[in-house]
């Protein structure tokens, strides 16, 4: 998943260098050319996934927002993200349909991660 309300390029951007710096190509390759192990493969890809998913969190996260029942103002807020449409309750997020018609949406973040070379020029390095 990605953010549509960010940059395409910084996120793949993203994408590519979680790809290049995991090893998991090698991995891959190695298992594939060397190991014919098309089970250890799917198991790679899996983890390669799970590193570009924690990658692209930062630009997820973006869309968590709080949501104010209008009608039931004195209710608390639900934490909920637009792109994954989950819930955030008990400490873990879970797929929820949520009816957004009449409800206040707040977004507590405005601003997308700078990317590693932009961070590393700014910060001075």
């Amino acid at each position: 998943m990605i953010n549509p309300d960010v940059s395409l390029e910084q996120q793949i951007s993203v994408i590519q260098q979680t790809i290049t710096t995991s090893g998991m190509l090698k991995e891959m390759s190695y298992t594939l050319s060397k190991l014919y192990d098309v089970e250890l493969l799917h198991r790679q890809a899996l983890k390669l996934r799970t590193y570009i998913e924690d990658a692209l969190y930062p630009y997820i996260a973006l869309q968590d927002c709080l949501v104010v029942d209008m009608e039931r103002i004195e209710d608390t807020p639900i934490i909920y993200n637009t792109i994954t449409q989950k819930v955030y309750e008990n400490g873990q997020w879970s797929k929820q349909d949520l009816d957004l018609h009449g409800k206040l949406l707040i977004y507590v973040k405005s601003s997308p991660p700078m990317p590693a070379a932009t961070e590393q020029i700014n910060n001075g390095f």
